[in-house]
């Protein structure tokens, strides 16, 4: 996954193997991310509720859709998802590539 240093780039975190594949199209609320603990760190960044679009499971994957934060700088961090399901903390790991926006020097 890459997004611009600038941040406010979308992008959807899949965490695979958290469900049976029998589950499929549960949408969670903006109370149940609380309620369920959802957190998400990129980076140093750990992100509010407010920075997640929607979170949904397909094909037994969960699957949440977030709005990036601003880096610092160009270059890899680590990414995490984790959440409460069924009275068991589950959590993901993810590398993120931040990069710096092309800029046309001449035409």
């Amino acid at each position: 996954m890459d997004g611009r240093v600038s941040g406010g780039d979308t992008i959807t975190i899949s965490a695979r193997g958290w469900y049976s594949a029998e589950i499929d199209g549960e949408t969670w609320s903006t109370s149940e991310m609380t309620i369920r603990n959802l957190r998400i760190k990129i980076g140093e960044a750990s992100l509010d509720v407010s920075n997640v679009v929607s979170v949904e499971v397909m094909g037994g994957n969960l699957q949440a859709v977030v709005k990036m934060p601003a880096a610092s700088k160009a270059g890899q961090v680590s990414g995490s998802i984790g959440a409460q399901l069924e009275g068991v903390q589950k959590i993901s790991r993810f590398v993120f590539l931040y990069f710096k926006s092309p800029r046309l020097t001449s035409v």
